[in-house]
């Protein structure tokens, strides 16, 4: 195997294998090289020019081999004025679109269960490490210009047996780890409450002598009763004929008619009315709730590497106020970075001042919730809601997703001979003999190097899970419970009826008014905390990457 081709090239070129089979530098050692997450790095040790070291600023490299692209990078530090016999021009491997392509995929990655807006802390939608946390995933930048992947720490595209050099393997003491993560949750929000109140019997019949003044003045849909109360449904009518009632009075003595006189008594005529309708009041308030849950979700983890403790993950919900006052996104519309739209059944965030073409650019765009949000206040309890449910199997997800990287904790490093260096990469394992026997992990580290002399040595460090391989069993179910109630109350009395006004008529006495009284009272002005319960079992399943 000879030295890799090294082509400088110029932007947007595109590599052909015949056209860069060339050596435009040719190195004395040449090292490509990443780590997990990072951009890969190529550094040539090459002679001094003296002059002329400058015509490299801004230079693309090809590095080839077989006509397989190996590395595709740009200049990163190049030394100046040095006066050493051979100096080292390094590059890195990052794409032009690097930003693009990164905001692309994690755009694509914002799916339930792995993401939950209301998780993740506002101005962080687009941070990585947040879009990754439920996924269990990590960054894989290809070395050959090709675009960011999402991978699994514990797995890879292929899996390569290597031979280390004797007294070159290092395999690192492995600690216990958590084998248990609790996920503390906390919401508060302001529970928008609805009763009704249907006063319909405490009220009718209603037998009445002032039956046009209350048909007159009945309330109709709509009116207010103060503190949030206010009339839903209102009927009234008369039912039947009106009953009359005539009892005789003592003449008064201002009374000029000679035969009323003569009698001493004067008859006095009553109508008494039967009313009937329907009468419901709507009470609107808002309770200021605070609701937490704690789930812990456990791991196969082997028994003898299980440390005791539990680690805990704290989730404090963003605001679950509603969202339905934002504007419907629309086509061919002036947008500034922050504007918020609707498409859909989503909210959507602008991430850059843009007009809007026939289509939403999701790359202009990302995902801040759901529009339901609203539906979710109208309950006493958030976590027992669908959407609540939704956040806690979120959670869970983190859960999983923490307990597999924390299981990951065999640490092995080693140089071994180079194998074909277009399968070393970002994304793959190594399977290496050791004292405690075959450990396979997914490499987390390499070095590729070549010399002059036609030495090629690979550098490697692995790092294995030390699960038990079972399968995952774990389950989790809500536990009943009802969370503490504010509501108001309303009460209605009535004097002055039917019956009382004939006792009046009948001793002579004044008649009474019929009145009616409604008397809300609005709901306490209080806070209620509110625990949600879990039931758990089982553990969820880590790859038997080592054997201790």
């Amino acid at each position: 195997m000879t030295l890799p081709f090294i082509a400088l090239v110029g932007p947007g070129e595109t590599f052909d294998p015949a056209t860069h089979a060339r050596k435009d530098l040719t190195p004395f050692q040449l090292r490509i090289s990443q780590r997990e997450e990072e951009y890969a790095r190529a550094d040539l040790e090459i002679e001094n020019p003296k002059a002329g070291l400058s015509s490299l600023d801004g230079s693309r490299v090809f590095i080839s081999l077989d006509g397989v692209l190996l590395f595709d990078g740009e200049v990163e530090t190049m030394p100046r004025g040095s006066l050493e016999e051979t100096v080292e021009v390094g590059f890195v491997g990052k794409p032009g679109t690097a930003d693009l392509d990164l905001a692309s995929l994690l755009e694509s990655l914002k799916t339930a269960p792995y993401w939950d807006a209301l998780c993740v802390p506002e101005g962080e939608e687009d941070n990585p490490s947040e879009v990754l946390a439920g996924h269990g995933l990590v960054l894989a930048w290809p070395r050959d210009g090709g675009q960011v992947q999402a991978a699994d720490p514990l797995s890879g595209a292929r899996t390569l047996v290597l031979t280390p050099f004797e007294g070159s393997l290092d395999v690192q003491p492995i600690e216990p780890v958590p084998h248990q993560v609790m996920v503390k949750l906390s919401v508060q929000f302001t529970q928008l409450g609805v009763e009704t109140f249907t006063l319909t019997s405490d009220l009718f019949p209603l037998e009445t002598m002032c039956a046009d003044t209350l048909l007159e003045n009945w309330p109709g849909p709509g009116a207010s009763l103060g503190d949030g109360f206010r009339i839903r449904e209102s009927t009234i009518e008369e039912d039947g004929d009106r009953e009359i009632v005539q009892v005789l009075r003592p003449v008064a003595s201002d009374e000029l008619d000679p035969v009323w006189i003569d009698a001493g008594t004067v008859p006095v005529r009553y109508e008494v009315a039967t009313l009937d309708g329907r009468l419901r009041v709507e009470h609107r308030y808002k309770t200021r709730r605070i609701e937490t849950a704690e789930i812990t979700v456990a791991a196969g983890i082997q028994q003898s590497l299980r440390s005791g403790e539990v680690e805990e993950i704290e989730i404090g919900l963003r605001d679950i106020a509603g969202v339905s006052d934002i504007p419907a996104w629309r086509p061919q519309a002036e947008y500034s970075a922050g504007d918020q739209v609707v498409d859909g059944a989503s909210v959507y965030e602008a991430r850059e001042d843009h007009t809007s073409g026939t289509n939403r650019d999701p790359s202009k765009w990302f995902l801040v919730g759901e529009t339901s949000y609203v539906a979710s206040r109208r309950a006493d309890s958030f976590l027992r809601t669908d959407r609540g449910r939704a956040v806690i199997q979120h959670a869970i997800e983190r859960a999983r997703a923490r307990l597999r990287y924390l299981a990951r904790n065999a640490r092995v490093s080693f140089d071994c001979p180079m194998p074909d260096p277009s399968l070393l990469d970002h994304d793959c394992m190594a399977s290496v003999q050791t004292a405690q026997g075959m450990i396979t992990g997914r490499v987390v580290s390499y070095t590729l190097s070549w010399s002059g002399e036609g030495e090629k040595v690979a550098s490697v460090e692995i790092e294995a899970a030390i699960g038990t391989g079972s399968d995952d069993t774990f389950a989790w179910s809500e536990i009943p419970g009802v969370p503490a109630y504010s509501g108001g109350r309303v009460s209605v009395s009535v004097s002055g009826r039917g019956e009382d006004q004939r006792n009046a008529a009948t001793e002579g006495d004044d008649i009474p008014e019929t009145v009616i009284r409604i008397e809300p009272v609005a709901a306490p002005a209080v806070d209620f905390e509110h625990e949600v319960e879990y039931e758990v079992s089982g553990e969820i399943s880590v790859p038997r990457q080592i054997e201790i």
